[in-house]
């Protein structure tokens, strides 16, 4: 009930260190609706809610001040994460495809709508970019991307360009346009924290 228990939670405990902004204010507003709840029941739970003008504020305009810089020891746990942890019968084998995905969101650096969207077709190699056309683009301008041909991005856009033209370059095993991978994507960053958490040493690819 007292705001300073909570405020000590959201910005100095181990939970705070651990995740996103964003992600401490869905369990701040977990908590509220529990409390209010709790609140609203006779008799009642709770003599008062921490959550006022002067007490919990969840302020969501830190939510969009992200750091989206990525240390090479972080890079290498999620690429060995996604290889290692994930191509396994429980995560469908999804491993190899989030491999290449996160390969694409870190050569590329587009939004992963527009990534997801990447056909075969829209490929150059004559002046190695690969096209966004506006009617995928969130500010529907059209844009070309470039690519090292001889970097990582580069054998995973060979390999997929057997899947022919309207094939997508980020897409299921067979071409087809897959939608969303936010699932995916939770599960091996939790896989990708116990590992970290379990204190298995990090190994940097050679030349990176």
């Amino acid at each position: 009930e007292e705001p300073d228990e909570i405020n000590s939670f959201k910005t100095d405990s181990d939970y705070a260190e651990d995740v996103e902004f964003a992600t401490i204010h869905r369990t701040l507003e977990t908590l509220r609706a529990a409390m209010n709840w709790g609140m609203a029941q006779t008799p009642s739970f709770f003599r008062k809610s921490p959550f006022h003008r002067y007490g919990v504020r969840m302020n969501k305009k830190m939510e969009t001040m992200r750091d989206r810089r990525l240390a090479r020891e972080e890079e290498k746990l999620l690429l060995d994460t996604a290889l290692e942890k994930m191509n396994a019968p429980e995560h469908q084998f999804v491993g190899p495809l989030l491999h290449d995905r996160l390969i694409g969101a870190l050569e590329l650096c587009c939004r992963r709508g527009e990534m997801l969207l990447i056909q075969n077709k829209r490929v150059n190699w004559d002046t190695c970019q690969i096209g966004i056309p506006g009617a995928t683009a969130t500010d529907k301008e059209n844009r070309r991307i470039p690519f090292n041909p001889k970097g990582q991005l580069a054998a995973i856009l060979k390999r997929r360009s057997e899947l022919g033209p309207d094939g997508y370059v980020f897409g299921s095993a067979n071409g087809s346009h897959q939608p969303n991978i936010q699932t995916a994507w939770e599960t091996l960053r939790l896989l990708e924290m116990s590992w970290k958490n379990e204190g298995r040493p990090l190994r940097l690819a050679s030349g990176s």
